[in-house]
C-alpha cells in the first residue's frame, strides 16, 4: 500500500513510512539518497528522522523533488515541516488551518476523479429519478444479465419497467445494443458523475440509502454493513475524509480494471453529528 502524506500531521513519520516503503523507492538505501539529494550528511538525515532537530524549508523543498511529490503534495509536505518548526501556538495554528484548507481543496471528487458529464440534464433528471437505473446500467455488463427476463428477475421489478429503462439508457449513451451476434448489450461511452455541487445528489444518495436498508433486511453473509458514532480532533476528521476520499479513488480504479462478474453498491457516509 503506497504511503500518502495527506494522511499525515507529522513529516517525520511520514518520510520514515515513505522511505522504508519498496513500492514508492524506498528501502535500502532511501536514506542515502535523500541525504544526498537535499545537499546533507546521512548522520545529519538520520538526526532529522529520529531526533529533535528539523529540514529547512530549502531542504524539504528538495526532498519535495527528490521523493515525486506533485503540486498539490508538496504544498502539504511543506506545510507539514512548516507545522514541526513553529515556535508559538498562534504560528502552529494558522499552520493547521493552511493544512485544513489544503485537504479540504482534494475533497471535490469530481475534480479529482477527472470525470466528464456528457449526459443533458433532461437525461441526468431521468437517472437520477429511481435507484433502477443505475442498477440496470450496472448488471447490464455482466453476461448473466442480457436480458428484460434477467433483469427483471434480479432486481424484482415488471419487464415493462426494465424494457422502458433499458430504452432510456440505450438513448442515452450509456449502454449499447450490438449488433455483431454476441452479447445483446454493452457499456457505452457515456459517463457521469454527479459532484457535490449537483442538485441531483441528494436524491442519488437517497435512492442508494433506501436500497442499503432493504439489503439490512435481507441480510447477506457478502454483504458488509457498519454504522458508528465517534468524536475526534477537527484535523483528524478532516484527514480522515481525505483518506476516504482517495479510498474511493482506489476503489473506483479497481472495479475498471475487474472482469464484469456481480454487481455490487457502494454506499459511504461521514459527516458530522
Amino acid at each position: 500500500m503506497e504511503v500518502s502524506v495527506f494522511d499525515h500531521k507529522d513529516y517525520k513519520i511520514y518520510l520514515n513510512l515513505r522511505l522504508n516503503n519498496p513500492k514508492q523507492g524506498g528501502g535500502h538505501g532511501a536514506r542515502s539518497r535523500l541525504s544526498q539529494a537535499i545537499g546533507v550528511q546521512t548522520a545529519y538525515t538520520a538526526q532529522v528522522l529520529r531526533g529533535t532537530a528539523h529540514f529547512s524549508g530549502e531542504q524539504a523543498e528538495a526532498a519535495n523533488e527528490f521523493l515525486g511529490h506533485s503540486e498539490e503534495e508538496g504544498h502539504y509536505f511543506l506545510l507539514l515541516v512548516l507545522l514541526a518548526r513553529a515556535g508559538t501556538r498562534a504560528l502552529k495554528a494558522r499552520y493547521l488551518k493552511q493544512m485544513e484548507r489544503s485537504l479540504e481543496s482534494r475533497q471535490v471528487l469530481k475534480t479529482r476523479l477527472g470525470v466528464k458529464q456528457p449526459l443533458s440534464e433532461a437525461d441526468q433528471l431521468t437517472y437520477y429519478s429511481s435507484w433502477h437505473f443505475a442498477a440496470i446500467h450496472a448488471l447490464i455488463s455482466i453476461p448473466g444479465f442480457q436480458s428484460v427476463e434477467t433483469l427483471s428477475e434480479r432486481l424484482r421489478i415488471d419487464k415493462k419497467r426494465i424494457a422502458n429503462a433499458l430504452d432510456f439508457l440505450i438513448t442515452s449513451g450509456l449502454i449499447v445494443r450490438n449488433t455483431d451476434g454476441k452479447m445483446p448489450y454493452s457499456i457505452g461511452e457515456a459517463r457521469i458523475h454527479l459532484g457535490v455541487d449537483s442538485p441531483l445528489v441528494s436524491k442519488h444518495h437517497i435512492n442508494w440509502r433506501m436500497q442499503a436498508v432493504r439489503a439490512l433486511e435481507n441480510p447477506l453473509q457478502q454483504n458488509l454493513h457498519y454504522s458508528s458514532a465517534v468524536s475526534l480532533s477537527a484535523l483528524d476528521a478532516t484527514v480522515l475524509r481525505e483518506q476516504l476520499a482517495r479510498n474511493i479513488e482506489q476503489l473506483k480504479a479497481v472495479v475498471k480494471k475487474s472482469p464484469e462478474e456481480v454487481a455490487y453498491a457502494f454506499s459511504l457516509d461521514w459527516f458530522e453529528i
